[in-house]
């Protein structure tokens, strides 16, 4: 089980990389969003420029935070 610290900051942060992965990353988020020993992890997902509907697919999920490049970063 994951805790906050004593200034409110999540002690584990889960960064997910990823790049046109609109057919995948709702069952690794649901898989994170679900799991009880998580639900104070920081989990945020890394769009590097995806061409397809990764980021649309990240939003549905309020907990998790979505950094979006516009260009792909490598």
């Amino acid at each position: 089980m994951t805790d906050k610290n004593n200034h409110g900051i999540p002690e584990l942060g889960i960064i997910i990389p990823a790049y046109n992965e609109q057919e995948g990353i709702a069952v690794t988020l649901e898989a994170l969003t679900g799991e009880p020993g998580l639900r104070d992890a920081d989990i945020i997902v890394i769009d590097d420029g995806s061409t397809d509907h990764t980021s649309s697919v990240v939003r549905q999920f309020p907990r998790v935070r979505l950094i979006h490049h516009r260009v792909n970063e490598g």
